[in-house]
């Protein structure tokens, strides 16, 4: 079974209708999916603009894993399978099949662990895919998917020019090389030059502050560093700044620790400063980017009358934008999910 992550750069990107448009082209392969979100999907209005959201409906015989309060949230009706180990604000996950269609209110898993569980159970009933509703700032689960679609759009950011910079940051991240630590897989480690390994008292999260308390002597050389968690621009600036790169492996769980920071200019500034100063840098586990998808859409905010009003972009210019990326662009909407497909599958 393959697992496909659809990740949205922001609100209204367009994951829920590259998604549907995904679910449409299994079905006409005579392949129902399983499907799953990370997160909740499938409200009627967005909870911020209160525009209508497109509804995630699902074809009978399909799958789907979601957590218990939500099976009376749709149209759909659900056959329960089996109860998960993993759990949600909204109880314990369940994978279902979908006896009759209509739409269905998501909540699945928060981690990578229970939306590896809900794929080995999908086995058991020969799915041959599991479709991933994610979004950039909770895509932490996506680290184990094997094909990876990046849904992005006007509501990122309407200036052209600015949204495809950002993507183009986001796209040399998630296409870093796959290296391998050299050392054993502790939680995090430098590994000196000697070849002596110490390992690295810090969070999840590596901030700015343990860089400068855990590499405070500056200039010092290291052979390799691995670190497992979450790697923001800002702490990768400034362990550029304490050490010296050249010669350096730097090793980080995957493009998501890099991606889940909040300015992707400073990412990419330390990804130059490091490359600069000779210094390597890969991912343990890396996501396979298929393609992009592109929704022209964003809410414009009015601030006389306190409301979101639908504009859109221009959509070949939007698409055009991106092409230049070495990755193909796909609007969904006027091109329908064959073309999709066709990038995902085809070979």
């Amino acid at each position: 079974m393959k697992i496909l992550g659809v990740a949205g750069t922001a609100k209204n990107t367009g994951k829920t209708t590259t998604t549907m448009a995904l679910i449409d082209r299994a079905v006409e392969e005579n392949s129902p999916p399983a499907i799953t979100s990370i997160g909740l999907d499938g409200e009627e209005l967005d909870q911020v603009t209160l525009l209508p959201k497109p509804r995630l409906a699902l074809p009978r015989d399909s799958f789907l894993i979601t957590a218990e309060q939500c099976l009376e949230g749709g149209t759909a009706r659900l056959e329960v399978l089996q109860t998960l180990q993993g759990k949600t604000p909204l109880g314990r996950l369940l994978l279902t099949r979908v006896k009759e269609e209509g739409r269905v209110l998501m909540a699945g898993p928060g981690n990578g662990r229970d939306l590896k569980e809900g794929a080995r159970a999908l086995e058991q009933y020969g799915v041959p895919l599991l479709l991933v509703d994610g979004a950039l700032n909770r895509m932490a689960p996506l680290a184990g998917a094997d094909l990876f679609v990046l849904a992005t759009g006007a509501a990122r950011q309407s200036h052209l020019p600015t949204l495809r910079r950002e993507t183009e940051i986001m796209v040399k991240a998630l296409q870093l090389p796959r290296l391998q630590p050299r050392g054993k897989t502790l939680s995090s480690y430098e590994l000196l030059a000697g070849g002596s390994e110490r390992g690295l008292e810090m969070d999840s999260l590596l901030s700015p502050a343990a860089v400068h308390r855990v590499f405070k002597n500056g200039s010092a050389r290291r052979n390799e560093l691995y670190i497992r968690g979450v790697l923001t621009g800002e702490a990768f600036l400034e362990l550029a700044g304490a050490i010296s790169p050249g010669g350096c492996r730097l090793i980080v769980k995957s493009p998501i620790h890099l991606l889940l920071g909040e300015s992707l200019p400073t990412l990419a500034r330390a990804l130059d400063l490091w490359r600069d100063r000779g210094g390597e840098i890969g991912v343990e586990s890396g996501l396979d980017l298929r393609a992009i998808t592109v929704n022209p859409f964003f809410p414009d905010y009015q601030e006389r009358g306190r409301y979101y009003h639908p504009r859109y972009v221009d959509a070949h210019q939007l698409q055009s934008a991106l092409q230049s990326l070495g990755v193909p662009v796909v609007d969904v909407v006027r091109e329908g999910g064959h073309q999709l497909w066709a990038q995902l599958f085809s070979g």
